[in-house]
């Protein structure tokens, strides 16, 4: 995954661009089937961790992204 550099990024909110060999609408349902909300845009998850997220909300995002972008993918 890569993600833009902090001058294009805001406080709230970043994005982590996909390898393209992912599919994100298969990435989507998989996110959706763990209640985990964020956009995508294009091949960019776009999140935004703030007010309503804790730790363990991201530690699932972080558990999905691992589980479902093996080494290699």
């Amino acid at each position: 995954l890569e993600s833009d550099s902090d001058e294009w990024r805001g406080d709230h909110l970043f994005g982590l661009r996909l390898p393209r060999s992912v599919l994100t609408e298969e990435f989507q349902a998989e996110l959706t089937r763990r209640k985990i909300h964020v956009s995508l845009r294009g091949n960019a998850v776009r999140i935004s961790p703030h007010v309503y997220n804790d730790a363990s909300d991201m530690g699932a995002l972080l558990e999905a992204i691992r589980d479902f972008l093996p080494a290699g993918r």
